[in-house]
């Protein structure tokens, strides 16, 4: 059995006292079961008659979203990925992460952030997930250069030529006309030449 909800002066909350039995009381918020009290019970419960009155527990505001919603997602993203540059050529590497994380949330479809959180972790020597970022960004926008050559950049640095291998050549296939695609095709040379 439940009990509909009391408007308060603030307005009306929508949520609902139900007794479910076993000597359990919930409270349902916005969709979803909370549980308020339970007992454990030894035998079957008794069945009791229905409570006389039923006290309603206004619930304490909702806290604030640790992410406000911004009238335009696109300049927050962007202006979070141009301060996670600032914090990173000050060598705040950390901050910097934090800060490009921050835009990915507010864009998840952001390459460009993921790019840049993979070139902070390259800084801090993790590539492991550097390796991740960039995959990440090259899933999100294949037809985007700049991951593919950084990646490649990262195994060469490894002694995994055949990877910087596939990743330069994807990088030469994806951007043909990018500036430095013919120091690029170089240094294929010379990779598939056995030099470093």
């Amino acid at each position: 059995m439940a009990a509909p909800a009391t408007p308060s002066k603030a307005g009306a909350f929508p949520w609902k006292l139900a007794v479910a039995g076993a000597g359990v009381a919930v409270v349902l918020l916005g969709g979803g079961w909370w549980l308020v009290s339970s007992r454990p019970a030894k035998t079957p419960p008794a069945p009791s008659p229905p409570p006389a009155e039923v006290k309603v527990v206004e619930p304490s505001p909702a806290p604030a979203p640790v992410i406000a919603q911004t009238k335009n997602p696109e300049a927050e993203y962007e202006r979070l990925n141009a301060e996670g540059i600032r914090l990173a050529q000050e060598g705040k590497m950390d901050q910097a992460l934090s800060t490009f994380r921050r835009a990915v949330g507010v864009n998840p479809d952001g390459y460009k952030a993921y790019v840049n959180i993979a070139v902070a972790y390259r800084k801090l020597a993790m590539n492991a997930e550097a390796k991740e970022a960039y995959q990440k960004a090259i899933e999100i926008n294949p037809k985007n250069g700049t991951p593919y050559k950084y990646l490649a950049k990262l195994f060469e640095d490894e002694g995994n030529t055949s990877e910087a291998l596939r990743f330069y050549q994807a990088y030469v296939e994806v951007d043909p006309n990018a500036p430095d695609v013919e120091s690029i095709r170089s240094r294929i040379r010379a990779l598939k030449a056995g030099g470093r």
